[in-house]
């Protein structure tokens, strides 16, 4: 089971975007089992695929110390599963100061799942130092940053960068990666090919060839809350998180493969 957070210190990226898409292209075209967990208590992944926001949420999850994860999974029609957000954990942060293990409680809530899915998703809010950030931080086996083609872009990536460096180090995550993932990109705009030359230069091969465009349609399945999958199979957005949802597969096996290489060369 990998746990993968979706993350950046700004809104705006088109996060939400991913976080809901991503593993929904997992589930539909490679037939994986997907969970995605809505930590923003915006709420915006949890509106887009179940159309409401439901009363129960990651709220009670991670403050019940007796809370068990799978109690708080929601089936969704889309084919993946939810843990869902709700506007009154806005004050979440507060509360969890007082609480034992505080930074660690949703790696102990995941750990519950015992590989009942191939991939958990964790949608992020847009901060970098907060106690939500830090739990699907410390929780997650891979970080993608969502990056787009922004002025600041930039300046936020570098900060997201630093962060990871710094949970590495404290929590002994020696194996936590990240890769970035390019999203609103219009080739036409000349800020955007130079962000995108920007972040290659930056990043290298920690940069997904893959990339989202910028696409009308992506904004108008959010108005009727149906994901791109089912939306319209014939827009750019739909053959973008296919050529992701392929790379990063492609991407685990190669890793998979030289892992067994590893072990039988020991």
């Amino acid at each position: 089971m990998k746990v993968i957070s979706l993350a950046n210190q700004k809104g705006g990226v088109g996060k939400t975007t991913v976080a809901t898409n991503f593993p929904i292209f997992l589930s539909q075209q490679h037939k994986k089992r997907c969970l995605l967990i809505d930590l923003d208590p915006q709420a915006n992944s949890t509106s887009y695929l179940l159309g409401s926001v439901p009363e129960k949420s990651f709220e009670t999850l991670l403050l019940d110390d007796n809370a068990d994860i799978n109690e708080f999974i929601i089936p969704t029609e889309w084919g993946i599963d939810l843990v869902p957000s709700n506007i009154s954990a806005a004050n979440i942060e507060l509360d969890l100061l007082g609480k034992y293990n505080r930074d660690r409680r949703l790696e102990t809530r995941i750990s519950d799942l015992k590989n009942s899915y191939d991939f958990v998703f964790i949608d992020t809010p847009p901060a970098v130092v907060g106690l939500l950030t830090v739990n699907a931080l410390v929780a997650s086996d891979e970080i993608y940053i969502i990056c787009n083609t922004e002025k600041f872009a930039l300046d936020g990536l570098v900060n997201l960068m630093r962060t990871i460096g710094q949970i590495r180090k404290e929590y002994r995550k020696d194996g936590l990666y990240f890769r970035c993932i390019l999203n609103q990109f219009d080739r036409r705009r000349i800020i955007d090919r130079d962000i995108k030359s920007a972040v290659e230069e930056l990043l290298g091969q920690l940069l997904c060839d893959s990339v989202i465009h910028e696409n009308t349609d992506i904004s108008k399945s959010f108005a009727v809350s149906k994901p791109l999958y089912f939306y319209n199979t014939s827009c750019s957005g739909y053959f973008d998180f296919s050529k992701l949802a392929k790379e990063v597969l492609d991407l685990y096996g190669r890793e998979k493969g030289k892992a067994k290489e590893d072990i039988a060369a020991s």
